[in-house]
This record gives C-alpha cells, sequence and structure tokens, in this order.
C-alpha cells in the first residue's frame, strides 16, 4: 500500500502515502545517540509509547 512513517510537525506521526523526496519522509539511524532522526526535523528522533502511540520528541538520549 506504499505507506511510511511522516513526520507532520515537531511532534506527530502519521502513516501517509509514499512521495519520493519528501524530507519529513526520510529518516536516518544516528549512532551517536542511537535514535531514529527525521530529515526535517533533524533535532527530533522517534519515540514508541506503548504498543501504537508513536511520537517525536527532542532528541537526549543518552548512552553509556
Amino acid at each position: 500500500m506504499k505507506r511510511i512513517a511522516e513526520c507532520v510537525s515537531h511532534n506527530n506521526v502519521i502513516l501517509r502515502r509514499y512521495v519520493k523526496g519528501r524530507k519529513a519522509q526520510m529518516w536516518v539511524f544516528d549512532p551517536i545517540s542511537k535514535t531514529l532522526k527525521n530529515h526535517y526535523w533533524k533535532s527530533y528522533s522517534l519515540d514508541m509509547q506503548g504498543g501504537s502511540n508513536v511520537r517525536v520528541y527532542g532528541t537526549n538520549s543518552r548512552w553509556w
């Protein structure tokens, strides 16, 4: 169905139809913070709370 997670604001993530080149639909793994970051909202990382609530929050993780 060509659905992908898209960051629609600084904290909301929804499933949308894939659009080539849309930065809000591009995610990259950051090895320093060990989180998934969005290409459009670069200082925010993916966060999953519970089984179905996915949001983006400011990256503040620290790994020892």
